[in-house]
Formats: C-alpha cells, structure tokens, sequence
C-alpha cells in the first residue's frame, strides 16, 4: 500500500520528487546535487524494496522493522531502514553494474553539505560529477522497472543521455588506456632492455586469490587469461548414477554459477577490477564453475550426514 515506508512505489514517487527538485534551473550546483543524491538513495531502496521489503528492514534484536515489512505488526511509523552504506552493499550486490564505492562518494557529498563545514560537492565540476550520478541512477531505474522519462520527465531525457555518452566514452577510453600500458609492458618484458625497477616490479604480479575462476582470452595479448570471482549466484548437483531403488550412487557434481570480480593476464599483467570494465572489454559477468558440496546451501551438513 503506497504511504508506507518500506513500499517501492511511495519510494519512487519521493525519488522522483527529489530528483526534479534537483534538475531545477533556479538551483545552484551543490543544491542540486544534494537532492540528486537524496533520490538516489531512495531510488536504491525502492528497488530493494521491489525484490522485498525485508531488504530495507534495519534488523533489530527484537526484530520490529521485520515485522512491520511483513505486515505482522501495523506500526508503520516506527519503521526504521538500513543505512546507506548496506542500500550500497546491497544494491551492488543485486543490480549489477552498480557500483558501491561510487554511490558512497556521491552520499559522503551530500553528508558534508548536510553535517558539515564544507560544500561537500566542490572537489568534483558539475560536468564531471553528473555523468557518474546518472551512470549509477540508470542501473537503478532500469532495476525497478521504469524508464528515464517516467523519473525525469521528457523534455530532460536528452541531457541525461548526453551524461550517459559521456561515462560510456569515457570507460572506453579507460580500458584502452589500460590494454596500451599491458601492451607497452609486455614488449620491454621481451626485449630484455629494461631498468632494475621494471624487472623488480614485474616480479611482483600475482594472481589474485579468488574462490572461483576460469580461463578467458585477454583482450590485452589474446593470451589466457583468469575471470576470478567469489559469490556464487547459482548452483546445481546432479549424481553419477542412480541406483534401481532411487538412491544416488557416487559422488554428486556441482555446478556453479559465479559473478566476476575482475580479470588479470599472467602474460601481460593486463588487471582490470571494476565490473563496468569487465562489460567494456566484452568479457563476461558471470561464469561457470565446479564446486563441491560446501558451495551449495546446506551442502556441508548434508555430507556430514
């Protein structure tokens, strides 16, 4: 029901509140930017909140908000929900591309102008600042089922494309600054003329420890390369052979399904650590993996059976 806290809906409408607030000519730079990232607060908790209301619930030892998000108890206007820093763990978590650490930036601006002595938003310009706003605003309104123009209204559409071309040139131009400097490593690594320094560093590279990874070509030197990564998003277990009496006979295979974390080329050194990057460079965001009993829910203590 639209008016209570934890409803996505009422979320949206508050999000999409802010943000014209935001996008009002009249408003100076660090006024808008402080109601942009308000609404993307709540645009991050209405898309929670879409999956379930549980998400937004800030857990309690007596457990109210739960119970509120469930409906069991009606003190709606005793609800208290999550900090913005697990609306960011969370939200990176489930939506990906979004990133985090970028949405803890724009948050820790709008903290300062709010609570502190400073601006808050003057360490990045305007034309700066608005393209890494929307390049995580979008993920999230895409995540709740809507588009830009139902949050911006249409005549604003064409400003936020304009931000969204200029992130996505920007990636590009990142990534290929990147497999250039492999590139450029790898050929002194072949000539054999190079300084001290660049041999001792060189020595350094190590594959990063990771639970899961598979081999995928670098886009630096068309090498193997690893996708690595650690939260299994899906699994599966199929046995062997099963017995005449229905009984599984052997040991089970498990598949999984695993996010990508990053990607490094024992070959080059070619590291790339942001999803987004991942994406740009045509390599996937998830993979597949074998595991074992372990990675699958409940998996130890059904072996331990």
């Amino acid at each position: 029901m639209i008016g209570e806290p934890f409803d996505p809906d009422g979320l949206w409408l508050k999000a999409r509140m802010f943000i014209n607030r935001a996008l009002d000519e009249d408003r100076e730079f660090e006024e808008s930017a402080f109601w942009a990232a308000c609404a993307l607060e709540l645009l991050a908790k209405a898309a929670l909140a879409k999956v379930s209301p549980f998400l937004i619930a800030q857990h309690s030892d007596n457990g109210e908000n739960v119970l509120i998000a469930s409906g069991l108890i009606p003190n709606a206007d005793r609800f208290v929900s999550i900090q913005a820093r697990a609306v960011w763990a969370r939200s990176a978590r489930l939506f990906k591309p979004f990133n985090a650490q970028e949405a803890a930036n724009i948050a820790s601006g709008r903290n300062e102008y709010l609570h502190g002595a400073n601006v808050g938003f003057d360490s990045i310009p305007p034309h700066a600042w608005w393209p890494r706003f929307w390049a995580q605003a979008v993920i999230l309104v895409e995540h709740i089922d809507r588009e830009v123009e139902e949050f911006v209204g249409r005549a604003r559409v064409p400003e936020v494309d304009a931000h969204l071309q200029t992130v996505a040139e920007y990636r590009k131009r990142r990534l290929e600054s990147l497999v250039q400097s492999a590139k450029r490593r790898l050929a002194i690594q072949k000539s054999g003329v190079q300084s001290a320094q660049f041999a001792a560093d060189w020595l350094l590279y190590q594959l990063p420890f990771a639970s899961h990874q598979t081999e995928a070509a670098c886009p630096a030197c068309g090498e193997e390369g690893v996708i690595f990564g650690d939260e299994v998003t899906s699994s599966s277990v199929e046995y062997d052979d099963v017995s005449p009496w229905g009984e599984a006979w052997g040991g089970p295979s498990v598949s999984l399904e695993v996010s990508t974390n990053g990607f490094t080329c024992p070959n080059c050194h070619l590291s790339l650590n942001d999803v987004e990057l991942i994406l740009e460079a045509d390599l996937p965001d998830a993979f597949d993996a074998e595991g074992d009993m372990g990675d699958v829910s409940g998996g130890s203590e059904y072996m331990d059976e």
